[in-house]
């Protein structure tokens, strides 16, 4: 199955994040059980910790009451590793140790082994970022260095920036050779218009529209690389459809070597889209088999009435024969079509919200991530276990080494045993939030939870440590401290003045897009708008053009954190390939103001 790296959040703006201080991201009970669970369950488990409950400030000269009291907390099974990391914090699990980096652009590597967690500056050794050091997002790492291992970086730039791949060559990380893309797919990144793409052999294949076509047509064109086989071909349709299914919206290679896209059947008048897939025919799966140029169509049972196709659908990959399709159209509830090997069949559990993740476990039962709780699958019935309190949709759910089901939403980490939810108390990280766990990884014997809370990061573990990381401490001389960030200069540029964005910050906007020189003074951005259509959510927001270092773009003014976020959001699941950034401060330069109907997604034309 294809990584699925999350892509960095640059803003398109390099000489800013060339400049950030911190990196920025969002801050990310027994079971109720349907009827078609075979063992339901009434009773509630006791909450081990509650956030609290906070009060407006009283009147000038008014004698504060005290503070309520929190409820005991009980006893925690982890323990504080690091402190005060960034907001944005991410764990690699590797056959030594655990890499962790603090902060997006600018971070802080760390290691985490057995002797407990350090700063360590070698495991950047040999990178190169832009302005100054550390100036990159690191987005995976493999391996086991210092014996071997890959590594792949983003350099922040234009339209999601210019990833790097490194690999670590004795003492340090040596780049890899560029190889320039085709223009075909460069020009289709530029635009959001690559449909999906895959491994290929050695190369990475890309779906996109035809460049040599005015007309909508879905063409495979291979990235660089080396000795791959040639491309495959997308069956060919009849009529207006140029070709049988409107495209894929995601593509796998399997360990079989078979390579499988999801798409919707075309009809006649039915037109292709990255955007998401529309029209009357069935949904289906395009294989080709291992070695082979043709495909074989399989149209999917019971997806006849699934009227789309939209962005997010795709195939998770549980077992070499085991694949399933899951599709989330906003009119009719979730489809989930199962692979065995030999046949597809419709499996779907209904209900309208999204599956954000899916695993087996070993007993061979089948689940489903939802903003809810869990669904499991097993005997061909499904059971559905919810959370209480639904207003703290479930954020993620992992499968641990030993079977059990770990799972985190705001303020509270969750397992799932013996049919029922049970909150894990954490230790108090802030005075006033509880903490609300982002991430988990397992390592031998030991647990790793980064949690947020007061805006920053504690990395917590199952494992008493010696001694807590604090990266805010000065780092003594020889603990690998990363090289210190340049002063900033006389006169600095105007990016200097910008920050990431945060709840606090009272001048907020979105960067939405960085125009190319030759783009025309009046350009429209079409996909913006057509992501925006409809979203009339997003009122209050202000769309203008700015202008930093001679640089055009496109950006959004918003009046609240929460409503930059759904613009984040909104943008990226409309625009394919986008990197919307949520930032504080103040454009040196608006060139224009741009009225956007978003009820129809027009330009509004000011009156002569």
């Amino acid at each position: 199955m294809v990584s699925r790296a999350r892509r960095s959040p640059s803003p398109a703006l390099a000489a800013l994040l060339a400049a950030l201080p911190f990196g920025c991201g969002a801050p990310q009970s027994p079971a109720s059980v349907d009827a078609n669970a075979s063992k339901p369950a009434d009773t509630q488990a006791p909450i081990a910790s509650t956030a609290p409950t906070t009060t407006d400030a009283p009147p000038p000269n008014e004698t504060p009451s005290p503070a309520r009291e929190r409820p005991a907390r009980s006893p925690s099974l982890f323990h504080p590793l690091i402190v005060h990391g960034q907001p944005s914090f991410r764990m690699f699990v590797l056959p030594s140790f655990v890499a962790a980096i603090s902060g997006d652009y600018l971070s802080t590597p760390i290691r985490i082994d057995e002797t407990g967690a350090r700063v360590d500056a070698s495991l950047y050794a040999g990178l190169k970022g832009i302005g100054e050091p550390n100036a990159f997002y690191v987005m995976w790492i493999t391996g086991d260095p210092p014996n071997h291992g890959k590594l792949g970086l983003n350099l922040p730039g234009e339209r999601g920036g210019e990833d790097v791949f490194y690999s670590w060559k004795g003492s340090a990380w040596a780049r890899d050779p560029d190889r320039p893309m085709p223009p075909a797919v460069s020009n289709a990144y530029y635009a959001g218009a690559i449909y999906s793409s895959a491994a290929w052999g050695d190369r990475t294949l890309y779906e996109i529209n035809d460049p040599k076509l005015d007309e909508a047509k879905p063409i495979f064109v291979l990235g660089p690389g080396g000795s791959s086989p040639p491309a495959p071909e997308i069956t060919k349709g009849t009529g207006s459809c140029k070709t049988k299914l409107l495209g894929h919206a995601d593509l796998a290679r399997l360990p079989s070597g078979d390579l499988i896209g999801f798409g919707k059947v075309c009809r006649e008048g039915d037109q292709p889209s990255f955007y998401g897939q529309s029209g009357a025919g069935p949904l289906a799966v395009e294989r080709w088999p291992k070695g082979s140029r043709t495909s074989v169509i399989d149209v999917l049972p019971g997806s006849e009435a699934v009227t789309s196709l939209p962005p997010g659908s795709r195939f998770y990959e549980l077992g070499p024969n085991d694949i399933l399709a899951v599709a989330q159209p906003a009119d009719h509830g979730a489809y989930a079509a199962h692979w065995n090997g030999k046949a597809w069949s419709d499996i779907s559990p209904g209900k309208k919200e999204s599956i954000n993740d899916a695993f087996r476990t070993k007993d061979g039962a089948l689940w489903l991530v939802r903003e809810t709780g869990l669904d499991r699958y097993t005997s061909g019935k499904w059971a559905t276990f919810t959370l209480a309190g639904n207003n703290r949709p479930l954020e993620w759910a992992k499968l641990g080494p030993n079977g059990t089901i770990w799972a985190g939403r705001t303020e509270q980490l969750l397992t799932f045993e013996k049919d029922s939810f049970h909150v894990i108390p954490l230790p108090e990280l802030d005075p006033v939030e509880e903490g609300t766990p982002i991430d988990i990884v397992f390592r031998s014997d030991e647990t790793l939870v980064a949690a947020r809370a007061g805006g920053q990061v504690t990395v917590l573990s199952t494992k008493k440590p010696t001694k807590v990381l604090d990266l805010d401490a000065p780092q003594a001389p020889g603990e690998g401290t990363p090289p210190s960030r340049p002063v900033q200069k006389t006169e600095p540029d105007a990016f200097a003045r910008i920050t990431p964005g945060t709840p606090s910050c009272k001048e907020l906007f979105v960067v939405l897009y960085k125009l190319a020189k030759v783009a025309p003074p009046d350009y429209d951005f079409p996909l913006t708008r057509a992501a925006i259509k409809g979203h009339t959510e997003l009122s209050g927001v202000k769309f203008a053009e700015t202008e930093e270092m001679g640089r055009r773009y496109f950006v959004a003014f918003v009046p609240s954190f929460s409503l930059g976020q759904k613009l984040v959001k909104t943008i990226q699941e409309g625009v394919r390939g986008s990197t919307p950034q949520l930032l504080c401060g103040t454009p040196a330069r608006t060139n224009r103001d741009i009225r956007i109907d978003l009820r129809t997604g027009e330009i509004v034309k000011a009156n002569p």
